[in-house]
């Protein structure tokens, strides 16, 4: 076969399997409600001193656009594993500064909500096995770096709380506490995450060492929210068989090494 088909067969397999990404990459859209429960810790008449209760199930329980996620865009490689979250709620501080980034849950065993979603929540829903968390939480900044930890019990994870914006949907896990824990390591990568802007909107991008994930056969589960979980993403992406993710870097490590030769 002359060097031009090998080339063009090399880089139509690559194209082929990188169409929506670096690796194996796939979008999950913000389908996901969860817990219709809603605490309001502003007085409401009758009882005035009582906080009320609402149900609602809704996408974005309140504050609208500024909360707003819109899709997970998910890259599955043989070493680094990458997650962009869409979401409208990135320099934040500007907005309200007592709501915090989440931290990233992910589930090597399939992702299994409860129901339709609309009455999940921490107790009833997927089990996460993996929490990558940000070293810093806070808007103020738009980079660092984050380590991932495995999870044993629902009581490690932090629930929704009211930080002064008095609405958050209560029973929604959004951190991870890492109390007497080590984080998970993998010499060949590092996790990190920062705030990214591309022609699609604005987000935060997670990077993870694809080897501490322990990827199986069953789908990867992903979920993120900010720490009111005003709005929520969660849902799963296929794993790639490793023939399929190793032809991917073959076929790009193969038109490197054509492209240098042909220089020389």
């Amino acid at each position: 076969m002359k060097r031009s088909h090998i080339i063009i067969c090399l880089f139509a397999g690559a194209c082929g399997l990188a169409s929506a990404g670096t690796g194996w990459g796939t979008t999950i859209d913000d389908n996901y409600i969860g817990g219709i429960y809603t605490l309001i810790d502003e007085p409401q008449p009758p009882y005035d001193d009582i906080p009320t209760l609402y149900s609602e199930s809704r996408d974005i329980i309140s504050g609208g656009a500024p909360y707003d996620i819109q899709k997970m865009v998910v890259n599955i490689g043989t070493t680094i594993t990458t997650i962009d979250v869409y979401t409208n709620y990135v320099n934040k501080v500007a907005f309200d500064e007592n709501i915090e980034y989440g931290d990233l849950f992910l589930s090597n065993n399939g992702w299994n909500p409860y129901g339709d979603t609309t009455e999940d929540y921490y107790g009833n829903g997927e089990f996460w096995e993996f929490a990558l968390v940000l070293a810093n939480h806070s808007g103020t900044t738009t980079a660092g770096t984050a380590s991932l930890y495995a999870i044993t019990s629902t009581s490690e994870y932090i629930l929704a709380e009211n930080t002064g914006s008095s609405v958050y949907r209560a029973g929604q896990e959004v951190q991870f506490n890492t109390s007497g824990k080590n984080p998970l390591e993998d010499p060949s990568a590092s996790n990190s995450w920062s705030v990214f802007s591309d022609g699609s909107g604005t987000g935060l991008h997670f990077t993870i060492g694809t080897s501490l994930l322990n990827l199986g056969t069953d789908d990867l589960g992903l979920r993120w929210a900010m720490t009111c979980a005003n709005d929520i993403i969660e849902g799963s992406t296929p794993v790639p068989e490793p023939a399929t993710m190793l032809l991917f870097g073959t076929g790009l490590g193969g038109l490197a090494g054509i492209g240098r030769r042909k220089r020389k």
